[in-house]
């Protein structure tokens, strides 16, 4: 009945709703360039990659390097506050705007996320430029064959250069940056541990510190 009554909501007022999300948006983005060394991305990256072709105007992605904030120490304030992030690590997170939302509850969310970054403020730092999104995977196997084979947990320094056989999902996203089958590298084990190491969680694995990590046994 839900998804009814939303589909028959976007038939009569879909392009209104939608419309003012993505003003909303815009809007919100502009107050935020505004914070010293809080980053935001916006349409300038079409100057850069073709990734505008995926770009969703109503997504508001921040960066929280240049204030020197922990991003999840930011978003625990807010959801005190009843604010919740579609994402949040320590570097970046996103607020969400959806075509419920009018001009106050914008400003109320704009309002708290510049007043909780302001009160954890730190020393600014540089973004890493190796993250468990940014890796590319090296399949070695399928993953059904990985799955069946025979299994043994090894220390994760013992797993590099074997075949993973579990799932290792920075999360939120929720995307694997590890997946049965996949060869392991010590790129891949040292940013799923710095991402562990700063509170995100990592989901699907039997040691969610990648500590140890279960392989394919050799």
């Amino acid at each position: 009945a839900s998804i009814d009554l939303a589909r028959d909501l976007l038939q009569e007022r879909g392009e209104e709703l939608l419309d003012q999300a993505i003003r909303l948006a815009e809007e919100a983005r502009e107050r935020f360039r505004r914070v010293p060394g809080l980053g935001v991305v916006g349409l300038e990256i079409a100057e850069r990659s073709p990734a505008l072709l995926m770009h969703d105007p109503t997504k508001i992605v921040l960066s929280l390097a240049g204030t020197g904030a922990d991003g999840q120490v930011v978003a625990d304030a807010l959801e005190q506050r009843g604010l919740q992030l579609e994402f949040a690590d320590r570097d970046t997170f996103a607020p969400v705007i959806t075509m419920g939302d009018t001009e106050e509850t914008v400003d109320f969310l704009v309002t708290e996320i510049i007043a909780a970054i302001e009160a954890h403020r730190g020393e600014p730092r540089e973004l890493i430029p190796i993250t468990a999104w940014t890796l590319e995977p090296d399949t070695a196997m399928s993953p059904r064959e990985a799955f069946f084979a025979d299994h043994e947990r090894v220390r994760a320094a013992d797993a590099v250069g074997r075949i993973a056989a579990e799932t290792a999902a920075p999360y939120p996203p929720g995307v694997p940056a590890l997946a049965p089958g996949e060869r392991i590298h010590a790129t891949t084990l040292a940013a799923l541990q710095a991402e562990a190491r700063s509170g995100t969680r990592i989901a699907y694995c039997g040691d969610p510190m990648l500590e140890t990590v279960l392989v394919v046994r050799e």
